[in-house]
């Protein structure tokens, strides 16, 4: 660890165990009980080749959590310069690492340089890495992110089964109220490129503030419930692209059995989304929905605009019982196009549902071995929905589309091949 602020709060229990053979680098033995972070660190500051090791979580007959403080915390209360994380193995941290303050009502921080979480192993239980209110541009990149290095009792692993029902890989959590929305708008964004992602609950969860200007890609989320979701106090996003991830869900029962799937790779719930693509990605065996969103264009930021959305040239595959494709969104402009939507497996399905829209435009995708294409059920409202040049293979329904609720406005169908179905 070199850098001229890097001070720590290791405890003396924090000490070396050269003589457990599994450690080949420098490793800091964390015990129970420590009330601060093993690890706090300043300005520009690099942390490597270290091992953070948690002896007593899980080692007992009647294991339980224990809910200890962030192994490293980046303190941004002071004006800081570039800080690097890498090359570190996090054993068994309840979080491993937290950048800013969380849960505050202010967008102002003090400047903080560029801060790089790279090539790291954390062996996480409730959240990977905590991004808190800064204006930092923020670096996650080749990361691997999975559960707890814990041998189960018998049948029983309650510390993996805690980070299966609860944990989050990466958590992003902003000011939850902008005096200034230009303020925000100027932040320079974060980047999550290259990570693999295992066993948790959730991958990244924006779970308050605003963002803007992002890039989540090339990352793989296995066994994970929900791939990326906005929940909580979430404002809104601008500027954000998702694209080359792969995306493969929780099953239930063990890990390494084959069993019923469940999960979404995206769920956008509440917030806005201005400016946000979705392009590129591999969906295999969502139960769910693949992709939910249920926005809310009554927030003022980041525009005081409707949405606009783009999804595709993504491939899909399973059966998703509320469709590839759940919107109950009742102001938002979407582009759906050039998509790939597989159905595997027996069972009527459906591959869009449309609760709530506007402005819906699905275009040259191709839809395989589905039910039928698109339901609009009773009680939903749609406006201005348009087909083009898409194509049905396989559909077994009568009519490709089935719409007993209400489209108002342009109903627009062009170029379309339904394979023996009638059109909408």
């Amino acid at each position: 660890m070199i850098g001229p602020e890097a001070a720590t709060n290791l405890t003396p229990s924090a000490v070396g165990d050269p003589t457990d053979s599994s450690f080949r680098a420098a490793v800091l033995k964390i015990e129970n009980g420590t009330s601060n972070p093993a690890l706090e660190i300043g300005s520009g500051v690099h942390v490597k080749n270290l091992q953070f090791w948690y002896p007593d979580q899980g080692e007992t007959d009647d294991p339980a959590v224990l809910k200890n403080e962030p192994t490293i915390e980046v303190d941004t209360s002071v004006s800081q310069k570039l800080i690097v994380i890498d090359n570190c193995v996090f054993v068994n941290s309840y979080d491993a690492i937290r950048i800013g303050d969380t849960g505050i009502e202010s967008s102002s921080t003090p400047g903080l340089g560029p801060v790089w979480i790279t090539d790291n192993y954390i062996y996480g239980i409730n959240i990977g890495v905590v991004v808190g209110n800064t204006t930092a541009p923020i670096f996650i990149l080749s990361n691997n992110f999975t559960r707890a290095l814990f041998v189960p009792i018998g049948d029983e692993d309650p510390v993996g089964d805690y980070t299966g029902d609860n944990g989050e890989a990466i958590r992003i959590e902003g000011p939850t109220s902008v005096d200034d929305a230009d303020e925000i708008s100027r932040s320079p964004g974060i980047k999550i490129e290259a990570n693999t992602i295992f066993g948790y609950r959730r991958g990244i969860r924006i779970h308050s503030g605003y963002m803007n200007l992002g890039l989540i890609s090339n990352n793989v989320f296995d066994s994970v419930e929900e791939g990326i979701k906005t929940s909580g106090d979430f404002g809104g996003i601008a500027a954000l692209t998702i694209t080359g991830n792969s995306f493969r869900p929780k099953r239930d029962g063990n890990l390494s059995t084959v069993a019923t799937p469940r999960g979404r790779a995206l769920f956008l719930n509440g917030g806005q989304a201005h400016r946000f693509e979705f392009s590129g990605n591999y969906i295999n065996l969502a139960s769910r929905a693949s992709i939910e969103i249920k926005t809310s264009p009554s927030a003022t930021y980041p525009s005081s605009e409707r949405n606009f959305m783009s999804i595709s040239n993504n491939y899909f595959s399973g059966n998703p019982s509320e469709g590839h494709l759940l919107l109950d969104d009742d102001d938002t402009d979407l582009v759906f196009e050039g998509n790939t939507l597989l159905k595997s497996g027996n069972g009527n399905y459906t591959a869009i549902q449309i609760e709530n829209a506007r402005d819906v435009d699905l275009v040259s995708n191709t839809f395989s071995e589905f039910y039928q294409v698109l339901d609009v059920p009773s009680g939903a409202s749609v406006s201005n929905l348009s087909l083009r040049s898409n194509l049905s293979r396989r559909s077994t329904a009568s009519d490709a589309c089935v719409i007993t609720g209400t489209v108002s406005g342009t109903t627009f169908e062009s170029g379309n091949s339904w394979d023996g179905s009638s059109g909408c």
